[in-house]
């Protein structure tokens, strides 16, 4: 593992870089990479962002399209990348990146170089740290660090929160960020699809190990039917932990026939990262994630007996 400043210092020393963000971008890594790469531009820099699948409405404004490229060259940074497989089809560029920023726990660390921090709640304050040793904060950075931090904590609500996280978050917010606006978009409103998806998550959850297990589902013909895009849909793997008594939960998602992502969220009560490892998935042990292929009942039959057994392990 190579120190901040090692960091810092292979970041500085290049002049042409390709920020890697994972598939199915979320608010971490678009915010981190977003963040970084204005920072770096800032400094003169030519940077670029790579991303095998589109970008969600809600974050369109934290990258330009025109500065989104097909072919990574350059100095290969990933961010919030916790394998190379899970940059999707940039998953061969991400083999060979220069330098790896990220803070899952089952990270292999990859790159030449690699910062991997899984005491942090999101690789946002990772890119914080090494923003602070760089450049300067600007409410230009400020804004996109500030959705990664957010988002990956649940608005500051999940577990993974810690004192420094609320640290970052003030050192934003000094910088004049409109908070209460960016909060009401990120995590209040929600389109009548985001409502429709959250009622058919209720409706299908299913619990076991005497109340403090659940699992639930969302399948691809519904998902269609209602028109519900990715910004629709997030968060849904958090519902069942809103049920009283319920310590570790499965949310599925059908991403086509017979393919289920999923996303597991626990109180700590049992590891999510050894959960999901077991399906060659991974993350951190509150929330992790794998996929799974098969019928929906030999998918959740899977996941309750792992379930089960390390609800039995703790």
């Amino acid at each position: 593992m190579n120190t901040l400043r090692d960091i810092c210092s292979a970041l500085t020393a290049a002049d042409d870089l390709t920020l890697i963000m994972h598939r199915h971008p979320d608010g971490d890594t678009i915010g981190s990479a977003a963040a970084l790469g204005r920072c770096l531009a800032a400094a003169g820099k030519r940077v670029r962002y790579a991303c095998a699948d589109p970008i969600s409405p809600k974050y369109s404004d934290l990258i330009d399209p025109a500065d989104m490229t097909d072919a990574p060259e350059g100095t290969i940074v990933t961010v919030d990348v916790a394998s190379p497989d899970m940059a999707g089809g940039f998953s061969d560029a991400a083999r060979t990146a220069d330098i790896v920023i990220d803070h899952h726990g089952t990270n292999p660390c990859f790159g030449k170089y690699n910062l991997v921090r899984p005491e942090a709640a999101a690789t946002g304050e990772i890119i914080y740290d090494i923003i602070r040793e760089i450049g300067t904060l600007t409410r230009d950075i400020a804004y996109p660090l500030y959705v990664a931090v957010s988002t990956d904590t649940g608005c500051f609500r999940h577990g993974n929160t810690t004192p420094y996280t609320h640290t970052v978050a003030a050192a934003l917010m000094e910088t004049g960020l409109d908070i209460t606006g960016i909060n009401r978009r990120l995590f209040v409103v929600k389109s009548p699809a985001a409502f429709a998806a959250r009622g058919e998550v209720t409706g299908n959850i299913e619990t076991f190990a005497n109340g403090q297990a659940a699992l639930t589902h969302i399948g691809l013909d519904f998902i269609r039917g209602i028109g519900a895009g990715e910004d629709d849909l997030e968060n849904l793997s958090s519902l069942p932990m809103e049920m009283e008594g319920v310590r570790v939960s499965a949310f599925l998602r059908e991403t086509r026939e017979g393919v289920y992502k999923v996303s597991l969220r626990t109180d700590g009560s049992a590891d999510g990262a050894a959960i999901c490892k077991r399906f060659d998935g991974g993350g951190h042990p509150m929330a992790a994630g794998c996929t799974l292929t098969g019928s929906l009942d030999e998918c959740k039959t899977a996941l309750r007996e792992a379930i089960l057994a390390a609800l039995t392990e703790r």
